[in-house]
């Protein structure tokens, strides 16, 4: 994982804002940047940075707050996850995790990146293929039954392989980008595993994804047609967002 502080300068932010509440349109989460003059100018940047030609793939934006998180800390990864688009390309993509706005009290990203873990990577396999990650404290029963000793903190499991990994956390090198401000961005590849973590207050994060031109596209990065008739929540969280990006955009002057 790279970190990057102060990345993304003010007036560049500025207008970024701009495209990502022009591009928005809930209840979806994709965004259609393609055409973001914002996005192709980073994805030059990151280019110097991975040492790849890229192209611009996907953008996703999200709101995370405790309450958006309660879900995800009750699920068997705990929130540790790779990335669902890892099948839509055969080869690298990556990830330029960019938060937009944040009064969390803690927030960050943390990853077990395949540059720093090469021998865990290449027991897994094919990262198209799904991977099922499970954490003791999000699934107790799972662990038990699967036999798993006290040292093991994690199970990771490649779907179409019939081999489980069962690892501690001091197997792995971690990385972790914490408390990060409005304009620090983290990069890495999406089919290492990763997570956000989260404490009070929220964060608007947004997601660009920059494949790798000498990878196969299996399928459009173009984000589907819009589900029309939002819930009164579903109301709340786009004024919401677009209140919260509107603030940080003329904090940034």
């Amino acid at each position: 994982m790279h970190i990057l502080k102060d990345f993304v300068p003010p007036a560049t932010m500025r207008s970024l804002i701009a495209d990502v509440l022009a591009a928005y349109d809930p209840p979806r989460n994709a965004l259609d940047l393609g055409q973001s003059p914002v996005v192709a100018q980073l994805g030059a940047q990151l280019e110097t940075i991975v040492g790849r030609p890229l192209g611009f793939f996907a953008a996703f934006l999200f709101l995370v707050a405790d309450t958006t998180l309660e879900t995800v800390s009750s699920n068997p990864g705990r929130g540790w996850h790779v990335d669902s688009a890892c099948s839509q390309v055969d080869g690298d993509c990556y990830n330029l995790w960019l938060p937009l706005y944040s009064s969390a009290a803690g927030t960050g990203v943390e990853v077990v990146a395949a540059a720093d873990n090469a021998e865990l990577y290449q027991c897994l396999g094919d990262p198209r293929l799904p991977l099922d990650i499970l954490v003791r404290a999000g699934a107790p029963d799972l662990f038990a039954q699967l036999g798993a000793d006290a040292r093991t903190d994690l199970i990771l499991i490649r779907r179409g392989s019939p081999q489980a990994l069962f690892l501690s956390w001091d197997d792995l090198v971690l990385r972790r980008m914490e408390n990060p401000t409005v304009g620090d961005a983290a990069v890495f590849r999406q089919a290492d595993i990763h997570r956000g973590f989260h404490d009070a207050g929220i964060r608007i994060q947004l997601s660009l994804k920059y494949v790798d031109r000498a990878a196969r596209q299996l399928e459009p990065g173009v984000p589907t047609a819009a589900a029309r008739g939002l819930s009164k929540h579903g109301r709340l969280e786009a004024q919401l967002v677009r209140e919260l990006l509107g603030v940080q955009a003329a904090r940034l002057i």
